[in-house]
């Protein structure tokens, strides 16, 4: 075992990234099999090709503030994360530990803010289902 550092917007986009496997296979995953994913992913569709198809426009929206790809993509992501909690909230409603509704509730908080930070910048990322998600007052102190 290795221990690596990271800055703080590689870390999070870790974490985006680890929570949308997550929400698509299902299962806990680690940061390692994040990075091992991407990993076999640069070997297999190889390094030439992964940064040919780099975008070299920086510029996600015309609307206030600019956003690049990158980090409407990070926030496109956190608002399809919290879906994933949202469904699974819903799925297993009365099974979930109180440590897990926390951290669900957490992602769907962040969630909401990314959407709302992407409508703000012109980015419109259709979610009815975090649209519709009702938070208690606590649930938004926290």
């Amino acid at each position: 075992m290795k221990t690596i550092k990271l800055k703080d917007e590689t870390y999070k986009a870790l974490a985006t990234v680890l929570g949308e496997l997550t929400a698509d296979c299902g299962k806990r995953l680690t940061f390692d099999d994040v990075i091992k994913t991407l990993v076999d992913l640069w070997f297999k569709v190889g390094r030439r090709e992964m940064i040919h198809g780099i975008p070299t426009d920086n510029v996600a929206t015309k609307g206030k503030g600019r956003v690049g790809p990158f980090i409407a993509g990070l926030y496109t992501a956190a608002v399809r994360s919290a879906e994933a909690a949202i469904n699974i909230m819903k799925e297993k409603e009365g099974k979930l530990t109180p440590e897990d509704i926390a951290y669900l509730k957490h992602v769907i908080r962040e969630g909401k803010i990314a959407k709302k930070f992407l409508d703000e910048h012109g980015i419109r990322v259709k979610s009815p289902l975090l649209d519709s998600y009702q938070m208690d007052d606590q649930d938004i102190k926290q």
